[in-house]
């Protein structure tokens, strides 16, 4: 009676105990579909040629070439032509035929207006537009921020594109010389032009940087126009067909840097090419990058993926948050201490009573 009294509640809450373990093994494992979620950051930096790889020749030219600046991994696409295209914006995200063409440029560890710093997708329209820039090279001063981020672009971008793009960080530091991408890029990290301005934008829609199209020559692809690029031939996959209005500015005068032209005076029309990084939440559903089968994207609203700061860029996986995994692990471990413990009770209160009858 006593022994029953103890065995009878240790398997009801072993019962108890394995079906939560078992909901939130369910729960946790079905997070897309019934399958692991793979990031479309992580995706690509997976397929990228190797930090080792240094030359232009000796990686897999369609992929993404890994890059260190600041002791920072960064990802691009250079060369001729590389299989970074992909859909956006489109009327019906059901139906390819209905989308724009876009560029990836690479893949950056950068800020959000919410000071996360995760690796995005950076994305570069592959049709142009024309538009002026202002009477200022300041670029959050100007027309052309207004009319990407607040104004005709912004509004004609469907809203399944709107919700795929992030609020984040747009270096706009001043350069006073045409240098190699990599002297470029840090300039643009951290030279205030002679205005005095803040180096840096927050916005959803900017445009290419200078050192965004000097690095498309880099490793040895093509030196001259990776050192000057206004010295060279345009065999680059960010090929413009027009002067094109890039988003760094002149720290020597009021101008602004262009791609074909050097610098101009920001009230003139040219070309511009709308920029904007991808949430993180942003996974591939198709395609392989080539022009003939772009990358079919879209974003996951999955409350179970985690930040992509778990992301190192050492082309280590990101897993799945496994915070109810652990929670069941430790569930189902106590559940096995449960019914071993009412196992030796049992056997205890056997031999008790076996013994109790020898008496007898």
């Amino acid at each position: 009676m006593k022994i029953s009294k103890i065995i009878v509640p240790l398997i009801i809450i072993t019962i108890i105990l394995s079906s939560i373990n078992n909901k939130s093994i369910k729960i946790n494992r079905n997070n897309y579909h019934g399958q692991r979620i793979v990031r479309a950051s992580e995706y690509l930096i997976l397929r990228a040629n190797d930090k080792n790889i240094t030359n232009y020749n000796s990686g897999n030219k369609m992929d993404m070439y890994t890059f260190s600046n600041n002791n920072i991994l960064e990802y691009r696409y250079i060369g001729r032509e590389p299989s970074n295209y992909l859909y956006f914006n489109c009327s019906d995200t059901s139906n390819t035929s209905t989308c724009e063409i876009w560029r990836i440029i690479g893949v950056f560890k950068v800020e959000n207006n919410q000071g996360k710093s995760e690796f995005r997708i950076k994305i570069m329209r592959n049709d142009n537009l024309s538009y002026t820039w202002d009477n200022t090279n300041n670029f959050n001063d100007s027309n052309i921020k207004n009319y990407l981020n607040n104004g005709d672009y912004w509004y004609s971008l469907k809203g399944k594109a709107k919700n795929m793009i992030d609020t984040t960080k747009y270096y706009i530091g001043g350069i006073s010389n045409i240098e190699n991408g990599s002297i470029l890029y840090n300039s643009e990290h951290s030279n205030n032009t002679n205005n005095n301005y803040p180096y840096d934008f927050y916005g959803k829609v900017g445009l290419i940087s200078l050192s965004d199209y000097s690095y498309t020559f880099a490793y040895n692809y093509d030196n001259t126009c990776y050192n000057d690029i206004y010295n060279c031939n345009t065999n680059s996959w960010m090929k413009f067909n027009n002067i094109t209005w890039t988003m760094t500015p002149s720290s020597n005068s009021n101008n602004v840097y262009t791609i074909g032209d050097s610098l101009h005076n920001p009230s003139e029309i040219h070309d511009i090419y709308p920029v904007a990084y991808l949430k993180y939440n942003t996974v591939i559903e198709g395609g392989n990058g080539t022009l003939n089968d772009p990358y079919v994207i879209r974003a996951l609203t999955n409350s179970n993926i985690q930040d992509e700061s778990e992301l190192s860029g050492d082309r280590s996986e990101v897993n799945v948050d496994d915070t109810a995994s652990s929670f069941s692990t430790i569930l189902l471990i106590i559940s096995c201490l449960i019914i071993g413990g009412g196992f030796i009770v049992f056997m205890i209160g056997f031999v008790k009573s076996r013994r109790e009858i020898r008496k007898m």
